[in-house]
């Protein structure tokens, strides 16, 4: 009986100390609460900016999201639909991705049938003005009123030539091909859409090219499981890619699990400092695996996930949750994937033309040279 009543004791005693750090925990996360109450009701009675309470509220999340990482954000409706459009190769805008160059933006790639395109815009041309103000005086806010709004926007070229474009709809496939003769195609994927796998796969089988030329220079990256599964078009069964946590705990592994498409006798991949994300994922699992040779300047050096969460009505927090590992356990993430020979690139004339050296370079190379 003795003993019954200390076990008694002992677990009501380890209950009451569970219970108040349990309770020590909820009065410092109500503190917390409080502390933001109060912080949200200055800002509002005493703060210069008129803003609403629930524009307050959402730029506090916002905070907190991009704390994390450039990459984490709060959406609203509309943004998380452009999101899952994209994923289809659905764009809003005047189609055409710029850069930054001194104290001009630069016209890096202009989408064929879009109005940047029929306004005669061209790869390397320099923007100098937006909206009637130089280039270098636009700041981060205005830049993404700019980006945010629906109708058109002007702009002046370093030419001195001013025009307005106006944004639209339009549909890109994300995935080019070219004959370059004597059995090698030329690849371009400029980004991972639903269907590019399926693109791919289908052109390779009717071409049946000897040598491939993948062009991954300025694709942004896109849909994960899309160059996971363009991968396993080219790698022998085993692995791609894997995520783990901020712990370094493994989440998912992404495996080829068939043998390749074709047997290529020459393999060639292009980068630059703007393949990101998915095209990373690529390029490294087709590094590593000694699939190919890598030509162009180190990549971007995005190597982590995002994924979606509900948050209130009609909004979602895109949160950064793990990182990319390659087949070798490494990570790119904040180094970028370094190519096997380095080529610098360049916005002078037409891709794949006599000014595109990393082109050259990788071509000469799949038709035989050292």
């Amino acid at each position: 009986m003795g003993q019954t009543l200390k076990s008694l004791l002992l677990t009501l005693s380890l209950c009451f100390w569970a219970w108040a750090l349990v309770a020590a925990d909820l009065d410092s996360e109500l503190k917390d609460l409080e502390d933001f109450t109060r912080a949200l009701q200055l800002v509002e009675s005493k703060g210069v900016y008129h803003k609403t309470h629930q524009q307050l509220i959402d730029d506090a999340i916002e905070g907190l999201l991009s704390a994390q990482d450039p990459y984490s954000t709060l959406l609203d409706a509309k943004a998380f639909e452009g999101i899952k459009e994209s994923s289809l190769g659905k764009h809003f805008g005047s189609g055409m991705n710029l850069e930054s160059v001194g104290q001009a933006l630069a016209i890096r790639r202009v989408i064929p049938g879009t109005p940047a395109a029929q306004a005669g815009l061209k790869r390397g041309m320099l923007i100098a003005e937006l909206e009637g103000k130089p280039v270098e005086k636009v700041t981060q806010e205005e830049l993404k009123g700019i980006e945010k709004k629906t109708g058109s926007f002007r702009i002046k070229l370093s030419n001195g030539r001013s025009l307005s474009l106006t944004k639209v709809w339009y549909q890109t496939s994300g995935v080019e091909f070219l004959d370059l003769g004597q059995g090698t195609l030329l690849v371009e994927i400029s980004e991972f859409f639903v269907n590019t796998p399926k693109q791919l796969a289908q052109e390779l089988a009717r071409r049946q090219p000897k040598r491939v030329v993948l062009d991954l220079r300025d694709n942004p990256g896109g849909l994960v499981f899309s160059a996971v599964e363009v991968a396993e078009l080219f790698v022998p069964p085993g692995m791609i890619v894997e995520t783990r946590d901020k712990d370094g705990n493994r989440l998912e592994t992404f495996l080829a699990r068939k043998p390749p498409l074709l047997q290529l006798e020459r393999f060639a991949v292009l980068i630059n400092k703007n393949s990101a994300s998915a095209a990373e994922i690529l390029t490294q699992a087709l590094k590593e695996r000694e699939m190919g040779m890598v030509f162009g300047e180190t990549s971007f050096g995005k190597g982590v996930v995002q994924s979606l969460f509900p948050i209130g009505e009609r909004r979602y927090a895109l949160l950064t949750m793990a990182r990319y590992y390659g087949p070798s356990g490494e990570s790119f993430h904040g180094v970028g994937i370094k190519p096997d020979r380095f080529v610098a690139d360049n916005l002078e004339g037409d891709r794949w033309g006599d000014q595109d050296p990393i082109f050259l370079q990788a071509k000469d190379w799949v038709e035989g040279g050292p």
